[in-house]
């Protein structure tokens, strides 16, 4: 398997784990803790800390306590390029 058909899969399985994400910018922090099996603090530390090893790209909201979401092709790319990273 080559990287975009990684991408395409991680995509696929993404698509079908949030389904109503289609109709939003993305999945909430929440989301993505639960998907990636770990805790909020994490995920809020990673945004703080601005760290792109643990969580992928995101989107955050205009002031203090803007929402973050996390884009589906966004998390599909960090998942594509730890896949990648591993098999190398």
């Amino acid at each position: 398997m080559n990287y975009e058909d990684i991408l395409k899969y991680n995509l696929m399985r993404l698509e079908d784990a949030f389904p109503n994400s289609k109709t939003s910018i993305g999945i909430t922090k929440e989301q993505l803790a639960e998907y990636k099996q770990c805790s909020i603090s994490t995920i809020d530390r990673a945004i703080m800390e601005s760290d792109s090893s643990v969580i992928p790209d995101y989107i955050k909201g205009k002031g203090k306590n803007g929402r973050v979401f996390f884009p589906l092709l966004n998390i599909a790319m960090y998942l594509t390029d730890q896949t990648v990273k591993v098999v190398r």
